[in-house]
């Protein structure tokens, strides 16, 4: 099951971030970062109950995740550096905005 994950998210990334002869046009690795950090502040947003009662729909949550992945996975190898490091440290806000929202009681 890993290895077919890990199959896919490598084709989704070159897709996205082309190789090293033929690179991808910045815009759809901008793109694909821009998704996945809104959508963290977006999430950690909803957790501390900053939109009330509402709750966003699956298929907007579903793309969120999967640029998060691609980016939290091939930022780091294919693209850049800093922005891989920058995905792990807002990954790391969002677990600790989660934890300290859903587990630790007031």
């Amino acid at each position: 099951m890993d290895d077919i994950l890990e199959f896919i998210l490598a084709i989704i990334s070159v897709t996205i971030y082309g190789t090293e002869d033929k690179p991808r046009h910045p815009f759809w690795r901008n793109s694909i970062r821009a998704i996945a950090f809104v959508g963290v502040f977006v999430s950690a947003a909803s957790f501390l109950n900053m939109f009330g009662e509402y709750e966003f729909p699956f298929l907007i949550i579903s793309i969120w995740a999967l640029c998060s992945l691609i980016v939290l996975s091939a930022e780091y190898y294919a693209g850049s550096k800093a922005a891989g490091l920058a995905a792990l440290g807002a990954f790391l806000l969002w677990i600790v905005i989660v934890f300290t929202t859903q587990f630790v009681t007031p």
